[in-house]
Protein backbone atom coordinates (compact mmCIF):
# COMPACT_ATOMS: atom_id res chain seq x y z
CA UNK A 1 0.00 0.00 0.00
CA UNK A 2 2.87 2.41 0.84
CA UNK A 3 4.41 1.79 -2.22
CA UNK A 4 1.31 2.58 -4.35
CA UNK A 5 0.84 5.81 -2.21
CA UNK A 6 4.52 6.62 -3.43
CA UNK A 7 4.29 6.11 -6.98
CA UNK A 8 0.60 7.17 -7.18
CA UNK A 9 1.38 10.76 -5.52
CA UNK A 10 5.09 10.95 -6.75
CA UNK A 11 6.76 11.09 -3.25
CA UNK A 12 9.25 8.53 -1.65
CA UNK A 13 8.45 5.50 -0.23
CA UNK A 14 9.55 6.56 3.40
CA UNK A 15 7.25 9.27 3.19
CA UNK A 16 4.49 7.08 1.80
CA UNK A 17 4.83 4.69 4.29
CA UNK A 18 5.15 7.21 7.47
CA UNK A 19 1.69 8.29 6.09
CA UNK A 20 0.29 5.58 5.89
CA UNK A 21 1.33 3.88 9.01
CA UNK A 22 0.22 7.60 10.74
CA UNK A 23 -3.44 6.84 8.73
CA UNK A 24 -3.89 2.90 10.09
CA UNK A 25 -2.60 3.86 13.62
CA UNK A 26 -5.30 6.62 13.79
CA UNK A 27 -8.44 5.19 12.28
CA UNK A 28 -7.72 2.12 14.15
CA UNK A 29 -7.70 4.13 17.31
CA UNK A 30 -10.81 6.44 16.65
CA UNK A 31 -13.11 3.20 15.28
CA UNK A 32 -11.89 0.99 17.84
CA UNK A 33 -12.40 3.93 20.88
CA UNK A 34 -15.67 4.39 19.28
CA UNK A 35 -17.08 1.08 19.16
CA UNK A 36 -15.92 0.23 23.01
CA UNK A 37 -17.64 3.26 24.09
CA UNK A 38 -20.82 2.07 21.99
CA UNK A 39 -20.29 -1.73 23.09
CA UNK A 40 -20.72 -0.09 26.93
CA UNK A 41 -24.09 0.50 26.27
CA UNK A 42 -25.30 -2.18 23.81
CA UNK A 43 -23.22 -5.70 24.56
CA UNK A 44 -23.75 -4.94 29.19
CA UNK A 45 -25.62 -8.23 29.69
CA UNK A 46 -25.15 -9.95 27.04
CA UNK A 47 -23.43 -13.58 27.91
CA UNK A 48 -21.01 -12.89 25.11
CA UNK A 49 -20.11 -9.51 26.52
CA UNK A 50 -17.06 -10.14 28.63
CA UNK A 51 -14.63 -11.03 26.31
CA UNK A 52 -15.40 -8.89 23.66
CA UNK A 53 -15.33 -6.14 26.15
CA UNK A 54 -12.21 -7.16 27.40
CA UNK A 55 -10.74 -7.27 23.69
CA UNK A 56 -11.92 -3.84 23.48
CA UNK A 57 -9.94 -2.57 26.75
CA UNK A 58 -6.90 -4.07 25.77
CA UNK A 59 -7.27 -3.30 22.07
CA UNK A 60 -7.38 0.30 23.40
CA UNK A 61 -4.56 -0.05 26.37
CA UNK A 62 -2.08 -1.66 23.17
CA UNK A 63 -2.30 1.05 21.01
CA UNK A 64 -1.88 3.57 23.60
CA UNK A 65 1.35 1.79 24.61
CA UNK A 66 2.69 1.00 21.34
CA UNK A 67 2.66 4.44 19.60
CA UNK A 68 4.10 5.74 22.98
CA UNK A 69 6.71 2.95 22.97
CA UNK A 70 7.42 3.73 18.96
CA UNK A 71 7.78 7.52 19.34
CA UNK A 72 9.76 7.04 22.99
CA UNK A 73 12.63 5.06 21.42
CA UNK A 74 12.31 5.82 17.82
CA UNK A 75 16.32 6.70 17.96
CA UNK A 76 16.92 3.27 19.25
CA UNK A 77 14.83 1.80 16.50
CA UNK A 78 16.14 3.75 14.02
CA UNK A 79 19.76 2.62 14.46
CA UNK A 80 18.43 -1.03 14.62
CA UNK A 81 16.31 -0.61 11.62
CA UNK A 82 19.36 1.23 9.54
CA UNK A 83 22.00 -2.17 10.49
CA UNK A 84 18.84 -4.80 9.54
CA UNK A 85 17.79 -3.06 6.23
CA UNK A 86 21.05 -1.86 5.10
CA UNK A 87 22.03 -5.28 3.81
CA UNK A 88 18.59 -6.61 2.38
CA UNK A 89 18.50 -2.84 0.59
CA UNK A 90 21.75 -3.59 -1.06
CA UNK A 91 21.31 -6.84 -2.05
CA UNK A 92 17.97 -6.11 -3.88
CA UNK A 93 19.61 -2.46 -5.11
CA UNK A 94 22.13 -4.06 -6.92
CA UNK A 95 20.09 -6.22 -8.97
CA UNK A 96 18.79 -3.00 -10.89
CA UNK A 97 21.65 -0.42 -10.38
CA UNK A 98 25.23 -0.29 -11.11
CA UNK A 99 25.98 1.31 -7.89
CA UNK A 100 23.76 -0.18 -4.99
CA UNK A 101 22.15 1.72 -2.56
CA UNK A 102 24.33 2.10 0.50
CA UNK A 103 23.94 2.73 4.43
CA UNK A 104 23.70 6.37 3.81
CA UNK A 105 20.71 5.92 2.07
CA UNK A 106 18.88 3.52 4.14
CA UNK A 107 19.55 6.47 7.27
CA UNK A 108 18.29 9.06 5.21
CA UNK A 109 14.85 6.58 4.74
CA UNK A 110 14.13 5.98 8.14
CA UNK A 111 14.84 9.39 8.94
CA UNK A 112 12.49 11.09 6.52
CA UNK A 113 10.25 8.27 7.73
CA UNK A 114 9.91 9.58 10.87
CA UNK A 115 9.55 13.15 9.84
CA UNK A 116 6.67 12.10 8.26
CA UNK A 117 5.41 10.99 11.34
CA UNK A 118 6.09 13.73 13.34
CA UNK A 119 4.79 16.50 10.73
CA UNK A 120 1.23 15.19 11.53
CA UNK A 121 1.40 17.52 15.43
CA UNK A 122 1.19 20.28 12.50
CA UNK A 123 -1.79 19.40 10.76
CA UNK A 124 -4.40 18.61 13.44
CA UNK A 125 -6.98 19.05 11.11
CA UNK A 126 -5.75 16.56 8.57
CA UNK A 127 -5.83 14.09 11.74
CA UNK A 128 -9.35 15.04 12.21
CA UNK A 129 -10.18 14.15 8.78
CA UNK A 130 -8.97 10.70 8.85
CA UNK A 131 -10.35 9.96 12.03
CA UNK A 132 -14.01 11.25 10.33
CA UNK A 133 -12.99 9.01 7.47
CA UNK A 134 -12.55 6.31 9.77
CA UNK A 135 -16.04 5.97 11.42
CA UNK A 136 -17.67 6.99 7.98
CA UNK A 137 -15.70 3.66 6.67
CA UNK A 138 -17.35 1.55 9.57
CA UNK A 139 -20.44 2.88 9.23
CA UNK A 140 -20.94 1.83 5.58
CA UNK A 141 -18.86 -1.16 6.40
CA UNK A 142 -21.64 -2.19 8.43
CA UNK A 143 -24.20 -1.03 6.17
CA UNK A 144 -23.02 -3.44 3.93
CA UNK A 145 -22.67 -6.55 5.78
CA UNK A 146 -26.13 -5.94 7.15
CA UNK A 147 -27.51 -5.84 3.30
CA UNK A 148 -25.79 -8.81 2.48
CA UNK A 149 -27.24 -10.64 5.53
CA UNK A 150 -30.44 -9.50 4.89
CA UNK A 151 -30.55 -10.59 1.39
CA UNK A 152 -28.86 -13.97 2.37
CA UNK A 153 -32.34 -13.94 4.58
CA UNK A 154 -30.85 -13.31 8.40
CA UNK A 155 -32.44 -10.33 9.61
CA UNK A 156 -30.19 -9.34 12.53
CA UNK A 157 -29.49 -6.30 14.49
CA UNK A 158 -27.67 -2.99 12.95
CA UNK A 159 -25.47 -2.06 15.57
CA UNK A 160 -23.70 -4.99 17.04
CA UNK A 161 -22.23 -5.41 13.50
CA UNK A 162 -21.01 -1.91 14.19
CA UNK A 163 -19.13 -2.45 17.61
CA UNK A 164 -17.02 -5.44 15.96
CA UNK A 165 -16.18 -3.74 12.74
CA UNK A 166 -12.77 -2.46 13.72
CA UNK A 167 -11.50 -5.78 15.91
CA UNK A 168 -10.26 -7.80 12.67
CA UNK A 169 -8.84 -4.25 11.43
CA UNK A 170 -6.52 -4.02 14.70
CA UNK A 171 -3.19 -6.23 12.94
CA UNK A 172 -3.15 -4.06 10.27
CA UNK A 173 -1.79 -1.13 12.12
CA UNK A 174 1.25 -2.72 11.93
CA UNK A 175 2.66 -2.95 8.31
CA UNK A 176 3.76 -6.14 7.90
CA UNK A 177 2.36 -7.99 4.94
CA UNK A 178 1.23 -11.64 4.94
CA UNK A 179 -1.98 -11.33 6.33
CA UNK A 180 -4.08 -12.21 3.29
CA UNK A 181 -7.57 -13.51 4.08
CA UNK A 182 -6.79 -13.00 7.94
CA UNK A 183 -9.31 -10.26 7.88
CA UNK A 184 -12.15 -11.63 6.38
CA UNK A 185 -11.62 -14.76 8.83
CA UNK A 186 -11.48 -13.01 11.99
CA UNK A 187 -14.36 -10.30 11.19
CA UNK A 188 -16.75 -13.84 10.02
CA UNK A 189 -16.17 -15.15 13.20
CA UNK A 190 -16.61 -11.93 15.04
CA UNK A 191 -20.02 -11.74 13.42
CA UNK A 192 -21.19 -15.46 14.41
CA UNK A 193 -19.96 -14.41 18.30
CA UNK A 194 -22.02 -10.92 17.86
CA UNK A 195 -25.14 -11.76 16.15
CA UNK A 196 -25.34 -14.87 16.53
CA UNK A 197 -25.82 -16.05 13.17
CA UNK A 198 -24.57 -19.36 11.45
CA UNK A 199 -21.05 -19.62 10.69
CA UNK A 200 -21.61 -20.49 6.83
CA UNK A 201 -24.19 -17.42 6.52
CA UNK A 202 -21.38 -15.09 8.08
CA UNK A 203 -18.78 -16.13 6.12
CA UNK A 204 -21.14 -15.49 2.63
CA UNK A 205 -22.24 -12.00 3.87
CA UNK A 206 -18.30 -11.55 4.31
CA UNK A 207 -17.40 -12.94 0.75
CA UNK A 208 -20.35 -11.10 -1.04
CA UNK A 209 -19.39 -8.12 0.46
CA UNK A 210 -15.31 -8.31 0.29
CA UNK A 211 -16.08 -9.52 -3.36
CA UNK A 212 -17.97 -6.39 -4.41
CA UNK A 213 -15.93 -3.85 -2.74
CA UNK A 214 -12.60 -4.79 -4.28
CA UNK A 215 -13.16 -4.10 -7.19
CA UNK A 216 -15.06 -1.02 -6.89
CA UNK A 217 -12.26 0.20 -4.50
CA UNK A 218 -9.53 -0.68 -7.46
CA UNK A 219 -11.38 1.34 -10.20
CA UNK A 220 -11.94 4.04 -7.64
CA UNK A 221 -8.17 4.50 -6.26
CA UNK A 222 -7.21 3.73 -10.16
CA UNK A 223 -9.35 6.89 -11.01
CA UNK A 224 -7.62 9.08 -8.31
CA UNK A 225 -4.53 7.61 -9.48
CA UNK A 226 -5.13 8.68 -13.06
CA UNK A 227 -6.73 12.30 -11.91
CA UNK A 228 -3.69 12.86 -9.74
CA UNK A 229 -1.20 11.54 -12.62
CA UNK A 230 -2.56 14.81 -15.24
CA UNK A 231 -5.54 12.73 -16.46
CA UNK A 232 -8.72 14.59 -17.03
CA UNK A 233 -12.45 13.13 -18.31
CA UNK A 234 -11.98 15.42 -21.44
CA UNK A 235 -8.24 14.49 -22.47
CA UNK A 236 -6.81 17.95 -21.03
CA UNK A 237 -3.48 16.88 -18.39
CA UNK A 238 -2.05 18.88 -16.20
Amino acid sequence: MARFYSVATDTGYSEALGVRSTAKYVKASVQITFSAMLGLFMLVGSPDAAPILFTFGLSIAGLALFGGVILYTREYLSSGLVVVLTPLVTWISRLYRDSPHDQAFVSNGVDRYWQRIVGFQETPGLLALIAVGGLIEQVLTTAALWVALAGLGTNTAFLPILIIIPLPQIASVVPIPGSLGAYDLLLGGALVVVTGVPTTVATAAVLVVRTLSLPFSGVAGGICVAYLRGWRPRGQSN
